[in-house]
Formats: structure tokens, sequence, C-alpha cells
């Protein structure tokens, strides 16, 4: 825990936390239990001994109010809510060092590396007329982000690779669909519900505090609200809403009493007092209203006194659905031109004084957000942009994408809901994305995918906060086989079964990658993959790998020739009447000539290689060793391959060729047995034995020859 945080205070947000969960299940207040009260105290003492240690805390309370509960903690929760709940600092001049990245400021407002801007007097004067902007009032490096499909609120850590910290569950008696969600300056949070047409007020557990009164009158009805944020005024606290089925703001005070409105309820329009389908709204610094009115295609500013339009975005090339817009305490306008899949900041004249496009034709769709559902500007000027699925963080200064995620992909790594336990705990999947912290070297393993091998550090940097890490249980089948592929593996520890035709064709074991040639190609699976011991893993899926590689010119080049290759190699499986005699015997050829190349080769030292006998390894000379020391010494993977023919097969060399040519797209073949000469006049049995040299895994070379038709069985030793 931090050392400028007091144990007493660490204690209390524990036992708050406690509290709280508890109260969801018992439904009583336990401050009013004395009793109770001092047993979670002595609990509350006991996790914060644990977490000085470790990261997190098992809780465990038996026969408590009649239930039996158990669950977990995380210090990162601890930790979130004691910077969230801590007095905003207040900077009368500018810190010796930037608050986030720690760099000297040298008497600037803005840091100059991570781009932090600091609320200087003059902008902390802006913002009390202005409305709570959408980041709310969360200290540095967190969000609050809704999930309205799955019904959620997550508190997200963003310098911990955006790490849930905290989540919120509703029900659908509570809210049916959360579309946007602010933290406010009182440590409730605002809500609006847009199936449930509604909007409300609850605490960190989803407890319901206030609730806007829609059925006061025609009027308080909304219809489909897509957004509300708190704006103070007249020292009373009020909420602008965005009522989106009806086409009009509102701004509403906690008596439930409309104070403002714009447009006509019910009525489309773009004139003087009509708005179509807005879809955001802020307060200005200058105490106007800006509105993005989605269905006219337009930004508008409004004076709330006159009703009149005073300004209204007129960029280049127009506005196609706008979904957001900004006032930055610069005097700058920031648009979300949702139809455009562009960022703009404009000045008062309109002009593009910057345009960030996150999305374009030629890239991969499924990066595509249509219909956004916010935009929010983080303390450094980063954008985070987030529809109903997605979730994307882009950085405006370098106009890159820095972050992205599936919304599915974020939740918290350990259940914090209290309930009854009545067994064990199963194994849980953890798909929050968290940075790699163990002696498992990670770029090491990368490394040993051939497309990641040269890759430059940032690369590899960039992939750690991508990876996501997950705990399965012994029988679970991670992979089928004939479904497409859309992610990659590594193994942390464990064992798991590469089945092919119901049969178990390899075992692959901790720091072995399997599944690597979807991030490069969407094909279908050629093998079942199923654990077969408990497993930890850590996935990549291709979107997050996309997202990196275009950042990255050098391997994104290697990745496109690789797929131009992959794609050479899946022509030569689909090919069932492979002929090619003159070519196979050029092939042949080749590898003949080449392999005696490396025989030639003066030995430069004894051999340091062992090896050990076993029924099926193939037996190395002193000549075959040194080769392949060699090569394990430039960093190839040596691997042993034991083939089966199915006897029905009536061209056995044709499909040793056909083989011998895949294999030859991840290496060099240097051993056979069988020899080539006695694959060409075709004197083989069913077995056949080769060793390959390659920079490309063992799960890669497994899958491309096991798809090969006629070969019954293979198994692929690494050396």
């Amino acid at each position: 825990m931090s050392a400028t945080i007091t144990a007493e205070s660490i204690r209390t947000e524990i036992l708050e936390i406690l509290i709280g969960l508890l109260q969801q299940q018992t439904g009583q207040d336990l401050h009013h239990h004395p009793e109770d009260l001092k047993r979670l105290q002595v609990e509350a003492a006991n996790l914060h001994r644990i977490l000085d240690g470790q990261e997190v805390a098992p809780v465990k309370l038996e026969n408590f109010q009649g239930h039996h509960f158990k669950s977990s903690l995380q210090r990162s929760t601890v930790q979130a809510w004691l910077k969230i709940n801590a007095p905003a600092p207040n900077y009368t001049q500018p810190p010796q060092r930037c608050p986030s990245c720690n760099n000297l400021l040298l008497d600037k407002w803005q840091c100059t590396t991570c781009g932090l801007i600091l609320d200087s007097p003059e902008y902390q004067r802006l913002k009390q007329t202005a409305s709570l902007d959408p980041r709310g009032d969360l200290p540095l490096g967190y969000l609050l982000i809704p999930d309205p499909k799955r019904r959620r609120l997550l508190f997200l850590s963003t310098p911990t690779n955006h790490e849930v910290v905290w989540q919120i569950n509703f029900d659908l008696t509570q809210c049916q669909e959360p579309v946007s969600a602010q933290f406010l300056p009182n440590k409730l949070i605002l809500v609006v519900d847009r199936k449930g047409h509604g909007i409300f007020l609850c605490d960190r557990f989803g407890n319901k505090h206030w609730t806007f009164e829609t059925n006061r009158s025609e009027h308080h009805v909304l219809s489909f609200p897509s957004k509300a944020y708190y704006c103070p005024l007249d020292g009373e606290n009020s909420y602008l809403v965005v009522d989106q089925g009806h086409h009009r703001v509102l701004r509403i005070n906690e008596k439930h009493e409309i104070v403002w409105s714009y447009g006509i309820t019910g009525q489309v329009g773009s004139g003087e007092g009509f708005l179509n389908s807005p879809s955001d709204i802020q307060r200005t610094p200058q105490g106007t209203y800006l509105i993005a009115d989605t269905g006219n295609h337009r930004v508008i500013e409004i004076n709330p006194l006159s009703q009149k339009i005073i300004w209204k975005a007129d960029p280049q090339e127009g506005l196609i659905s706008p979904v957001c817009a900004q006032r930055l305490l610069n005097g700058r306008t920031q648009i979300l031109d949702a139809g455009q899949h562009r960022i703009l900041e404009l000045d008062q004249q309109s002009t593009i004084l910057e345009e960030c496009v996150y999305f374009k034709a030629e890239m991969d769709p499924r990066f595509r957000i249509d219909e956004p559902l916010q935009m929010i500007r983080r303390e450094n000027q980063n954008l985070v942009i987030q529809n109903e699925d997605r979730i994307f963080e882009v950085m405006l200064l370098h106009k890159q994408l820095q972050w992205f995620s599936l919304l599915t992909d974020l939740r918290l790594k350990h259940l914090l809901k209290l309930s009854e336990a009545t067994q064990e705990t199963p194994p849980t999947k953890t798909s929050a994305p968290t940075l790699v912290r163990s002696a498992f070297n990670l770029p090491e393993t990368l490394r040993r995918v051939s497309v990641f091998k040269e890759a430059p550090e940032e690369f590899f940097e960039k992939i750690k906060l991508c990876m996501r890490f997950e705990d399965h249980p012994a029988g679970k089948i991670l992979v089928r086989e004939g479904q497409r592929g859309d992610a990659m593996y590594i193994i942390r520890r464990g064992t798991v079964e590469v089945i092919k035709d119901f049969q178990v064709v390899a075992q692959l074991h901790e720091g072995e990658i399997f599944g690597e040639m979807a991030l490069v190609l969407s094909e279908p699976r050629n093998a079942t993959v199923k654990t077969q011991t408990a497993c930890q893993l850590y996935k990549l899926n291709k979107l997050a790998f996309e997202t990196v590689i275009h950042a990255i010119p050098e391997v994104y080049e290697k990745v496109r020739k690789m797929a131009e290759a992959r794609k050479t190699v899946t022509e030569l499986k689909n090919n069932t009447e492979f002929q090619g005699t003159e070519q196979l015997h050029n092939l042949m050829e080749s590898h003949k000539q080449r392999l005696q190349e490396l025989r030639n080769t003066r030995l430069k030292r004894p051999s340091q290689m062992t090896t050990q006998p076993s029924q099926m390894r193939m037996i190395y000379t002193p000549i075959d060793q040194h080769i392949m020391q060699e090569a394990k010494e430039q960093g190839f993977t040596l691997l042993e391959m034991h083939i089966r023919i199915h006897p029905r097969c009536r061209m056995k060399s044709v499909r040793i060729s056909l083989l011998v040519m895949i294999l030859e797209k991840h290496g060099t073949v240097i051993k056979m047995n069988p020899s080539a000469d006695d694959i060409l006049q075709d004197k083989l049995d069913l077995d056949v034995s080769l060793t390959l040299v390659t920079q490309s895994s063992r799960s890669e070379v497994l899958e491309d020859a096991s798809a090969i038709a006629e070969i019954e069985d293979v198994s692929v030793i690494p050396i």
C-alpha cells in the first residue's frame, strides 16, 4: 500500500467495502449492529495484513447472520477507492513534478512528456460555470464505463493497463440498459437507463439514492434518454439530460423540476427550437449550451435566455451524425463526427485545428465503432470512445490507437460479490487485461513465433498490455477443430492435449504456444486443444494483435508476407491430386545439395549435444549433432517429426513430398528416414521420420502437417 496513506484509513476503506457488500446480501446496514461490526473490523485488519504482501486476499465469513460467505478482495480495488475518496488537489501553482509521469513540469501547467493538463486557477474558475465533463469527478488515471448489454458499470485503472478495479452489476429491476454513467463530487453515480426510460443516482454498491420521477406529468416522461451530466447552477444540484427519443434536451433539479429545455417533445425539426435525435449536451464555461444534434448532422450552441442558436459548427466536408461535442477550456470545440469516423477540434470560425480519423476502409472492420455511446477526454488529452461492444483509447497528440478492448473482455480479476458458499469455488476465467509480473519471460517466449522473432522491443511492450490471463480447469476445450480461429495461446502452467480425429496427437507444456496462425489468417482450426491438467494461459486475440501491428510497420509487413506464404501452404494442402514429379525431384535434389553443404562444414569444436535413446527417436551422427547444435546457437528450433501414412494411401511418396514442401515454408528439413532417394522411388512403408530446423512453433508445424490428406498421425517432438 502507498506509504502516504495511513494504516487506519486502509482498514476503514476495507471495512466499508465489506459492509456494503454484505448489506447487498443481508439487506441490513451493519453500522447499526455493533457485534457484527466488531467482527468485520477484525476481518478488515486481517485483510489489510494480507494485502500488504500479496495482490489478492481471501474473504471468508463463517455463520455470519446465518450465512457463510466466501470471496476475495483485490489490493487494486482498495487502492482505487482510497484515491477516489481522497480530496482532489487544489493547485495554486504548478507542482514540481507531474502527478502522472513524475517528470519535471518546469512551472508549466501541461506536462510535455505525457500530455497531462492540470487545472490552473483560471481553469478551475471556468469549470465552476460549466457542467461536469464526461470523465466525472474521478482522480487521475481512472475511468467509469457503462456496459449496457451486460448491465454493468466498470471502474478502470488506466495506469495498470485499464484493469477493472470495481464493478457494479444491475439486475433488470434496478436498471435495464445503463448507457451513461458519471461519478459525482458527492461520490454518487449518475446513471441513465435507456430502456428503462429513467435517470437515477446510486452508490458504488448499486443502491439507489434518488430517481427522477417521470410520472409527475407528461412533460416529465422520458423516451430513450442517452446522456446525463451533473450541472450545479444557482446554488442547487441539477442535471442536464438528453431525452433522445423525444428530440429534446433538459435541465432538471433534485426536486424533479424541469428548469430548462430545448426542443419540442416528440417533434423532429431543424429550425429554431427543434432538434432531431440529439446525443450530447454540455453547459459551456461561457454559460451557453452545446448540443450534438445527431439527426440534423450538426453541432449547435444555444443561448439559454434567448433560446437562439448563436453558433454552429461548420467544418470543411461538413458533419455526419456527430454524437459528442465538448467546449474545451482553451476555447476550442471537440466533436466526435461518428459518420466519418473522425475527431475534430475547431475554433470559433469552424477552422479544423486538429483532425484524427480513427477508422479507415482498409482497416479490419472489427475496429469499426458505429453509434458511439460516449467520448471521454482524459486528463492527458487522450480520447476514450466506446459503443455497446467495444472501447478504445486514441492518443490524439500522436494520432495513434493506444488501447482497444471488447467490453466482454473487461471484468474484475477476482469476484467481489459475496454469496453463500456451499462448495469450493471452481477455477475461474479472467478476461481482464493484466500486465505480466513474474519470472516467466513473455518476450522470449513470443520470439519463438516466427513472425515475432525480429520485432522491436516496442512491439513486445505493447503486446504485453494486450495479453489476457486465464485460469482453466482440467478437461476444458480451448480450441475446437473446424471452428475459425481468432486467438493465440501461451501456456503459463499446465499441459494441454492436441486432438486430431478424436486421437491425441501431441501434448503441449509450459512455455509452448498454440493457435498463433489465427493471428495471421482466420482459418478453421485443424485440431482440438483441451486442457489435460488445470492450466494458466495467456491469450492474445486477433483484434488486439492487429491494433498493435498497424503501428509497427516492420511487423505488419512480415505478417503480410506470412499471410501470402500461408495462402500457398493452404493451396498445397487443399490439392488432393498433387502431381508435379519434376518439381518433386527438384525439391529433393535441392534438399540433398543443401544437406551435403551442411555436412561438409568443418567442425569448429566438439559437439555438446547429447541424445536420449528412445524407441521412436531418430539416431543422429556426430555430424548431424553438430549441425543441430549450430542451428540451436543461432536461435532456431529443432523438431523431430514422426509421420504415419494412412494404409489406403496409394501414392505415399506424393504425400510425403507434399509434406516436405509445406515444411519447407517453415524451415529446412535436415534429415529424413527413409532417405530422399528412397522416398522418390516409393521405397517406404507407412512410417516416416524427419528433422526440421525452423523458427516456427511446434504447434504451428503440427497444425500444418496434420491437415494433409491421407496423413493418419503426426507426432512432433522438440529436440
